[in-house]
C-alpha cells in the first residue's frame, strides 16, 4: 500500500512539472511541425529529401539577436521551448527530441534566453549561414564602437608644463595610431577649479597654442565647456583627413594610386615613372601620392619641394603628362599630384 502511495506522489510530482509548464504556454506547434519549413526525422521523408535552407545574404543581417550564443549540445537544460518565425512559443519538449527532429548539417538550436528554475529557456531553429552572419555582423559592430570610442586625455588646470607635454604628446601617439583622443582640462576637485575667468582663459589658450604647433593636428574647443571648470578640446589628424579626401577623389576618378616616399632615390623615381607611362597610355588617370607614412620619417618643407622638384622632372619626359588637378598636401608630409594626359595641341 505505501509503495502505491509513494508511485502517486511521485506521479503527481511529475505532472507539476511538466504539464502544468505546458498548460501555461499557448500550444502553437507539436514537434512534428518545426520552424523553417525543416521535415521531421519522424516523418517518411529521408535525409537526402530534407530541404535546403535558403541561401543568405549577409548583409541583410544585423547583430544577433541571441545572447548566450549557445547552441546545440551546449545548452545546458533538459527541456526546452521552441519560438517560431513569427514570435510564437512551443509546448516544452526534451533537447534531445528537438535535436533529432531537424538536419544538423544545416540548421542550429540556438538559445535566446537565459536558464532559470521556474522557466525552460527559449530556444530557435535557425539556419547554420544565419547563425553565422549575425555572429559576422555583431563582431563588426563591436570593432566598429571601439574604433568610434574617444580617449580622453585629462590635463589639470594647474598642470606643469613637463606634464602638459607628455599629455600631448600621448595624444598625439593615439591620432597616429588612428584613434581619435580628447585633451580635457578638467578639475577633478572643487579646490582645483580656476575661479579667475581670464586666468583660465590664459591656460586654454597656452595649451591650444601647443596643440597647434604639433604636426597634422587640429584642435577644436568644445562650446559645451564651462570655463575653470571643464574645456573639451577635440583632436583631429590632419594626415588622416586628406588621406580620406583623397581617397573619395580616387573614387570619383576611377585612378590608379601610386604611393612613394620623400626618401625615394633617382633610380626609383626612373622606375615609378615607368609604371606611370604604362598607366597613362592605356587611358587610366594616375594619383602620385608622396607619403611620409610617419611621422618620424618626415622631412622639413623645404627638402620636400626639392623632392618634388626631382620627381616632376622625371614625370615631365612623358609625352603630354599634365597635372588634371591642383596639387594637395604639405611638402615634407604628405602631396598628392593628380596626373593625366592633356589633349594634343
Amino acid at each position: 500500500m505505501s509503495c502505491k502511495r509513494g508511485s502517486i506522489a511521485l506521479s503527481k510530482a511529475l505532472r507539476c512539472v511538466f504539464i502544468s509548464k505546458a498548460t501555461s504556454r499557448t500550444p502553437s506547434r507539436s514537434i512534428n511541425s518545426l520552424p523553417h519549413g525543416i521535415p521531421s526525422r519522424n516523418s517518411g521523408n529521408s535525409f537526402s529529401s530534407r530541404r535546403e535552407p535558403t541561401p543568405v545574404d549577409p548583409k541583410k543581417f544585423g547583430p544577433a539577436d541571441y545572447i548566450l550564443k549557445l547552441k546545440d549540445e551546449d545548452i545546458p537544460a533538459l527541456m526546452v521551448t521552441v519560438k517560431d518565425d513569427q514570435g510564437n512559443l512551443g509546448m516544452p519538449q526534451f533537447k534531445s527530441d528537438v535535436l533529432k527532429s531537424f538536419d544538423r548539417k544545416a540548421f542550429f538550436l540556438v538559445q535566446l534566453s537565459k536558464d532559470d528554475d521556474f522557466n525552460d529557456p527559449i530556444c530557435k531553429i535557425i539556419p547554420r549561414a544565419t547563425f553565422f552572419a549575425q555572429e559576422k555582423a555583431s563582431n563588426i559592430m563591436k570593432r566598429n564602437n571601439v574604433s568610434k570610442e574617444r580617449k580622453e586625455i585629462e590635463i589639470p588646470w594647474k598642470a606643469a608644463e613637463a606634464d602638459v607635454d607628455r599629455k600631448l604628446r600621448v595624444a598625439n601617439d593615439l591620432l597616429e595610431k588612428g584613434k581619435k583622443a580628447d585633451v580635457v582640462i578638467i578639475a577633478r576637485r572643487p579646490r582645483e577649479i580656476v575661479q579667475d575667468k581670464e586666468e583660465a582663459q590664459a591656460i586654454v589658450n597656452r595649451i591650444s597654442e601647443k596643440i597647434a604647433n604639433m604636426q597634422g593636428v587640429k584642435g577644436t574647443i568644445d562650446v559645451g565647456g564651462v570655463m575653470g571648470k571643464v574645456i573639451t578640446i577635440h583632436l583631429e589628424a590632419l594626415v588622416k583627413q586628406q588621406q580620406q579626401q583623397h581617397d573619395n577623389k580616387k573614387l570619383e576618378r576611377n585612378a590608379k594610386a601610386i604611393e612613394i616616399t620623400w626618401t625615394i632615390t633617382d633610380d626609383e623615381i626612373g622606375k615609378k615613372r615607368l609604371r606611370v607611362e604604362q598607366l597613362l597610355a592605356s587611358g587610366i588617370p594616375v594619383d602620385l601620392i608622396i607619403n611620409s607614412r610617419r611621422k618620424a620619417f618626415e622631412i622639413p618643407e623645404q627638402e620636400g619641394n626639392k623632392v618634388l622638384t626631382r620627381v616632376w622632372a622625371a614625370l615631365a619626359k612623358i609625352r603630354g603628362i599634365q597635372e588634371v588637378q591642383p596639387r594637395e598636401g604639405a611638402p615634407g608630409k604628405m602631396v598628392t599630384l593628380y596626373l593625366g594626359i592633356g589633349s594634343a595641341s
